[in-house]
């Protein structure tokens, strides 16, 4: 965990944030933001990849259900 280009702190109500610094600013991020914009990433290079956006209605099926599994607190996010 000391070589990561990150920090993880506890908010205010003990759950864990993460810290980035970026252009001298730091910025505050929640796991599932995180998750959430690595999901949205992965669905536009394998929509590039494959030249069509056949994906985007199961894509935004699954989205919008991991979302609110995250949500809700029934699926952990481990980094």
């Amino acid at each position: 965990m000391k070589l990561w280009p990150f920090k993880v702190i506890p908010d205010p109500s003990d759950k864990p944030m993460i810290v980035i610094s970026f252009k001298n600013e730091q910025k505050h991020f929640a796991p599932k933001e995180i998750s959430a914009t690595v999901l949205i990433k992965m669905k536009e290079i394998a929509q590039a990849y494959l030249g069509f956006s056949s994906l985007s209605h199961f894509g935004l099926i699954f989205l919008q259900l991991l979302m609110e599994e995250l949500l809700n607190g029934s699926l952990s996010v481990f980094f």
